[in-house]
């Protein structure tokens, strides 16, 4: 019984592709609601139900914010890793057509030092 293994290291990089533009997305969203919050300059004022206000709101709109620019820049994260393992995969699979087009010049009858590599 043989067994394959096969990747798709252009389908990987189409999915870091598709992570890169989710994260460029969120960034974009959480900008733009951070300058629109902030372009209202407090409007809730400076009365006593005002601050009051301010105290429930204020906290978890930065946590929101903040998290969104986590988020962000874990997907982006995600993408570099992924298109990273894909060039891993691409240098292993070139590694190994070098070896067994070594081991084919080794077995035949040239002897050259070009070992069978690929040519460039």
């Amino acid at each position: 019984m043989s067994r394959r293994l096969s990747i798709d290291t252009d389908g990987i990089g189409a999915g870091a592709t598709g992570l890169r533009a989710a994260a460029a997305q969120l960034a974009s969203i959480i900008a733009t609601l951070d300058s629109g919050v902030d372009a209202q300059h407090q409007p809730w004022g400076d009365d006593r139900i005002g601050q009051e206000f301010a105290k429930q709101w204020v906290g978890p709109k930065n946590d929101l914010l903040d998290s969104g620019r986590d988020l962000a820049r874990v997907l982006e994260s995600s993408a570099d890793g992924i298109e990273t393992m894909a060039k891993g995969f691409g240098a292993t699979e070139d590694d190994n057509i070098d070896s067994l087009r070594g081991l084919n010049g080794d077995l035949s009858t040239d002897t050259s030092p070009s070992g069978g590599h690929r040519s460039p």
